[in-house]
């Protein structure tokens, strides 16, 4: 799997606030795990509905655009990956405004990878 690929189209969604191209990157049934508590994705419309308010979220943040440093990369199995990424989110001035790491879990099942399972520290 190319990391870098899946990753850069996952930014670019979150970049484009556009919820419906971030729950494009999930399998379902999947799981988010934050601070916040933890979400089951049992279907795309689940998944578009955090998403829509994690979004909103982040323009209220002054959220512009998201750099991922320090990617680590990991294959489990020839169809399964985690991968762990320092996320770092920047204003439209260049201010960084947060910075946390997440761990992914990712198959692919026949579709490309998607997250099993995402899992917000740091």
């Amino acid at each position: 799997m190319d990391s870098s690929t899946f990753l850069d189209s996952y930014r670019q969604a979150f970049d484009a606030f556009d919820a419906d191209a971030i729950a494009a990157h999930y399998h379902f049934p999947s799981i988010l795990a934050s601070i916040d508590g933890t979400q089951a994705f049992l279907s795309r419309e689940d998944a578009v509905a955090r998403f829509t308010r994690v979004c909103d979220h982040h323009r209220r943040l002054g959220y512009h655009h998201a750099s991922c440093d320090n990617v680590r990369s990991e294959e489990l199995a020839d169809n399964l990956w985690r991968l762990t990424v320092d996320w770092r989110f920047h204003s439209a001035a260049g201010n960084e405004i947060l910075a946390f790491s997440c761990s992914y879990e990712l198959g692919d099942y026949g579709d490309g990878p998607r997250v099993t399972a995402a899992i917000v520290h740091g």
